[in-house]
């Protein structure tokens, strides 16, 4: 005769058939297969070392199979922007963690150290739901204004600090972007230009998104008395007008600037300049002067 289960028993008629059926199983559920026509279960997971003498994988690499940490993660009930906490599930550092694999580590993914991810579990392996992050950087080369450009930049921390072992490449599509170098001119203007890029899903790239812009326009004084008849002459103590955050990318910004004497001004020294950036040309020309008379 079978015993009917008492009100405080805390092992329901449900936990009993998925026991008997092998879909628990201790330690959180690491061995778990997805039951047949049933939807696969994520798991939140963080990217680590194998122990503390094992060196993590590198970008240069392009890894594509990482050794993770499952978290038990935890946020507040509440709408807005809410703080997460993550513990690792196996808090003892010995414990041996699980590898997983990116499901488009061959198009050049990288994952940072510590990197949280969505992982599941399919035919007996962990793998990594595909990551199409959004990456900041700071151009290590510089980049040109064409489509299809690349050019080798470094990834940088959450807080803006440049990590020198992560580069990757990012590509310029639409070929709208100028970008300059680090470490092309003297501090402060010694960093390159920094921007986000996205992995698009159909080129493998990553792809620039949005980055400091390349000044289009300027204001400084002629260094010295300009003539009709020059061809060209320099402005400095120059400042830039647009577009709001542009960084001078193709000369020292600390220096002094060549304007084209495209309409044969004659100025003054010392007279005030506006001038444009002309992209087809490469070359800055007079927009506006203190001509003379």
């Amino acid at each position: 005769m079978s015993r009917m289960p008492k009100p405080d028993d805390r092992t329901s008629d449900l936990d009993v058939r998925v026991e008997r059926q092998g879909i628990l199983r201790p330690h959180g559920e690491t061995d778990r297969e997805p039951l047949l026509g049933q939807r696969r279960n994520p798991r939140i997971a963080v990217t680590c070392k194998f122990d503390t003498g094992t060196a993590y994988p590198l970008a240069k690499d392009i890894p594509n199979t990482y050794w993770i940490k499952f978290l038990d993660s935890t946020f507040t009930e509440a709408q807005g922007n809410e703080a997460r906490t993550d513990h690792k599930r196996f808090a003892d550092a010995t414990d041996a963690p699980t590898v997983a694999q990116v499901i488009d580590g061959e198009n050049g993914t990288y994952l940072a150290l510590g990197t949280v991810v969505s992982v599941f579990r399919d035919n007996g392996r962990w793998w990594i739901e595909r990551f199409d992050g959004i990456r900041r950087f700071e151009l290590k080369q510089a980049l040109t204004a064409t489509v299809g450009a690349n050019a080798t930049a470094y990834y940088l921390d959450d807080d803006g600090a440049q990590n020198g072992s992560v580069q990757f490449e990012v590509y310029d599509e639409l070929g709208i972007w100028r970008g300059r170098a680090e470490g092309t001119y003297s501090p402060p203007h010694d960093k390159g230009s920094q921007g986000y890029a996205r992995l698009m899903a159909d080129s493998g790239n990553w792809e620039i998104i949005q980055m400091q812009p390349n000044a289009l326009m300027i204001l400084g004084q002629a260094t010295a008395d300009v003539s009709t008849l020059d061809a060209n002459f320099t402005i400095d103590g120059v400042v830039v007008l647009s577009p709001s955050g542009a960084i001078i990318t193709h000369a020292d910004p600390a220096g002094s600037q060549t304007i084209v004497n495209l309409f044969n001004w004659g100025l003054d020294d010392d007279a005030n300049v506006i001038a444009m950036w002309d992209e087809n040309g490469d070359r800055w020309l007079p927009l506006m002067g203190d001509c003379l008379a």
